[in-house]
């Protein structure tokens, strides 16, 4: 499934472990909201380019402007569907999890 995201300043609201994969969706957030994502989803490719490179997803995430398009891979074998979504959301890394 690929889910388009364009950055704002709300923020994505989620919460992900070191494997990329989404341990908690923030109540109300742009996330929630969405219906893009849920927890478990595993984060596969940031813009095209797998997760699993040299650069970590904060290190991608950095150069992304507010107001630019991101295109999330999320593999989540029990929702059996491909979609597409665009939603607005921004990305932010904070220290010790990565929120988006």
């Amino acid at each position: 499934m690929i889910v388009e995201l364009v950055c704002t300043s709300l923020g994505f609201g989620l919460r992900l472990n070191s494997q990329y994969k989404v341990v908690g969706i923030a109540h109300g957030s742009q996330a929630e909201r969405c219906g893009g994502f849920t927890v478990h989803d595993q984060l596969v490719s940031l813009n095209g380019q797998p997760l699993s490179g040299s650069a970590s997803i904060e290190e991608r995430l950095r150069g992304i402007e507010v107001g630019a398009k991101v295109s999330f891979e999320i593999d989540n074998i029990t929702r059996g569907l491909a979609e597409h979504r665009e939603i607005r959301c921004l990305t932010r890394v904070v220290k010790g999890e990565i929120l988006l």
